[in-house]
Formats: C-alpha cells, structure tokens, sequence
C-alpha cells in the first residue's frame, strides 16, 4: 500500500522536535506504560532544570562542610551541563536541516519494508531493523536501528499492515499533552518547584545560623560568657568554635594581665590582707620588675593575638569559602577598635602606674611603719603619709573601676 503526505514547514519541525524526543526517551516510553512523550526541546529543559537542582544541592550541602560530595556532585552537574548543551546544538541543527527535508511524499508500505520517497530520494527501512513504533494523536513514529525516523500520518489500515508485517513490534499507543501551559505547569511541578525548595531550604539554613552565631557572640563579645556548646550547624558551626576559641585565648591573656598589673596588684591590697601580711609587702614591693615583665609578656601576646594574620589563620586552616572567611573577620578581635585602642596605650599606662604603686609601698614599708588598721580602714599616724597615699591611690586607680579598694 502507498500513503501520499504533505506538510507545512511548522508541522515538519513539530514532528521531529517530536521525534528527537522520542528517541531520547525510547527506553523509557517502552517501559513505563502511562509515561507521556516530551518533545526533544523539553527534554533539554528538563535536563537543565535537573542542573538547576542539582546546583542548589551543592549549595546546600556545601553549608555542612560535606566538600568531597558537593564537588563530586558539581563535577556531575558540569559534565551534565556540557551533554547537555552538546545534544541541544546538535539536535538544533538537526531540526533546522529537516526543514530543507522536502515536504511532500510517498509512504510504500510491504512485506519486506517501508519506503520513503520524496523527490527522487528513498529511505528504506526493513521490518527487521525497526526497533519501536509509538502512535502518538495521528502520527506514528518508526525507529530503526541506525538512527533512521519515520513519520508517517497514521490510519488503520496501515496499523493493520504494521502489525501484520511486524508481530513482535507492537505499535505502542502515548498520549500527547493538549496545550503548552500542562507541559509548562509539569515542568514546573516536577523540576522547578523542588530546586525552589532546596534554594529556599538554603536561605533558612543560612538564616538560622546567621542568627544562631549573632546570639551566641553578643554573650561572648558583650557580657564575656563563653559557652562551649556550640549552637550552629556545618561551617557555621567552624565559625562559632574558633570565634568562642579566639575570645576565650583573649579574655585568658587578659584575665592573667589584670593579676600581674599594676591596678591588678593594688586591687589585693585590702584591709584585711594588710593587717594579715604587713611583713610580706617588702617582698612584694622587690618583685615589682618581676611583674612587669610579666604583664609586659602578657600585652605582647594580646599584641600578636590581635594580628589579623594570626587570627585568619585559625579560620582558614578548614578551607572554608570565602563568605565565611568574612563572617569570622567581621566578628574577631582585629576588627573591634575597642580591643585595639585599649592595648595601644595600655603597656605604657601600666609602666606609670607600676612607678606609682612602688610609690604606695614606700609609705607602708618604711622603716617608721606608722599605720594600722581599725575597723577594716587604714589609718596613718601622718597627715602627709595619708594625703600622698591618697595621692597615689587615685592615679592608680584613674579611669579604673574596682569593687576591691582600700578604705583609707
């Protein structure tokens, strides 16, 4: 039998973006019965959609530190992207050329074959070599082996001669979408909504932990309470531990600082622990130097803890990115001008007050010793003693808070 066809430049290019997807999801439309044809321009959306997703994946992942796996799922989405966009110039091309295709013909139909003919050009495919016929609306669809496609305007006459002539080869009936907004409302229901789901999951991750982290570091920075729970997830979470390690360095050096320096040491000279060790002020006032090395050691360890370079290096030992390198600059010591101005004139403020408080220990280790304490106050036989004392107590202790002071 022989079936003439003609068409229209449009229903040429419908057909084989038609066909082109067909053949793509061949396997698949065999398999699953209810499964519906995508065109081979759907297919390329999906397949983008689906790159989509999968970038919003890495995203997600790579907030909990799982590196190895967001690379290797980026590596999947670059080799996904690469067929893909290779398939979809080449698929291009082919429906462009089909257009040239002439657009009228003759089907043969026979025992041994199907025979296109259009303008003195044949294409044979033998019955043997057809590997799937899908009926699609009106259209049937004939693949063979080596890429050959037919399309051919279906008719029950020739199903007839199909099925006679190709036992083993049923003619699998698919159901086509009636408009362009159901293929667009699925696409965006299977693919669309789930990467806007993973993106937004993203945002509220992020968002939590941004949070999380601003808690915990008011109570750090402001109140000076560390912790050690850590309250935030993945490389937040990198964040928080050496931003609570940093502080918890700082408020040590600082803590052992304020022992050894000179308001730290004045600030023990209670009532009570003078008139308990009148005879060890001697001693302390010969260990002075010794105090002021040692403070001075402390400052120069605050010193090289407030360098930017020794306070990166905590953070980016993980190989974190970039946006968490600067979450952690934002909130370390380097970037806190009260920390830095507070140490710029400290070490020299704290030499002053040492001269000061060897000062002070003069008038309570002088040979005459004339002082003693009553009721918890210290009183001095001498009004000059108790006005220089005085004196030296108040430079001290300038723009210095204390809940320890000697009540005079």
């Amino acid at each position: 039998m022989k079936i003439d066809y003609e068409r229209t430049k449009k229903e040429q290019i419908k057909l084989f973006n038609l066909a082109l997807g067909i053949k793509s999801e061949n396997f698949l439309l065999k398999k699953i019965s209810f499964k519906r044809p995508k065109t081979f321009f759907n297919l390329c959306l999906r397949n983008y959609f689906v790159g989509l997703t999968l970038f919003s994946l890495c995203v997600l992942i790579d907030f909990f530190f799982l590196e190895d796996l967001s690379e290797g799922l980026i590596g999947i989405l670059i080799l996904l992207l690469f067929l893909n966009t290779f398939f979809l110039i080449k698929g291009t091309i082919t429906i462009i050329v089909s257009k040239k295709i002439p657009l009228k013909g003759q089907i043969e139909v026979n025992e041994k074959e199907i025979i296109e003919t259009s303008n003195q050009r044949e294409k044979k495919l033998p019955w043997i070599e057809i590997i799937s016929i899908f009926k699609i609306e009106e259209n049937l669809f004939i693949f063979g082996k080596k890429n050959k496609i037919i399309c051919v305007e279906g008719t029950s006459e020739l199903e007839n001669k199909i099925k006679e002539y190709t036992s083993n080869k049923p003619v699998l009936n698919k159901k086509s979408y009636k408009n362009i907004f159901s293929k667009l409302f699925m696409d965006g229901v299977v693919y669309i909504i789930p990467s806007i789901i993973i993106i937004l999951s993203a945002f509220a991750f992020a968002f939590y932990n941004s949070y999380q982290l601003e808690e915990e570091l008011y109570k750090v920075i402001i109140k000076e309470e560390i912790d050690e729970t850590l309250q935030t997830y993945g490389k937040y979470q990198v964040v928080e531990k050496e931003l609570k390690n940093l502080y918890y360095d700082y408020y040590r050096l600082k803590e052992s600082y304020e022992k050894n320096s000179a308001v730290g040491l004045f600030s023990n000279l209670t009532a009570i622990y003078l008139q308990n060790n009148r005879e060890e002020l001697i001693h302390l006032k010969n260990k002075l130097p010794k105090y002021v090395e040692i403070s001075e050691k402390q400052i120069e360890k605050i010193y090289n803890l407030l360098s930017p370079q020794e306070e990166l290096k905590r953070i980016e030992k993980y190989n974190v990115d970039e946006i968490f390198v600067d979450i952690y600059s934002s909130y370390a010591l380097f970037n806190q001008s009260s920390y830095q101005n507070y140490w710029f004139n400290e070490m020299e403020q704290n030499q002053i007050k040492m001269s000061y408080f060897d000062e002070l220990l003069n008038i309570l280790t002088k040979k005459e010793n004339c002082w003693e304490i009553q009721e918890n106050k210290l009183y001095f036989c001498s009004e000059e003693d108790t006005t220089l004392y005085n004196h030296y107590y108040d430079l001290i202790l300038q723009n210095e808070t204390t809940d320890t002071k000697v009540t005079l």
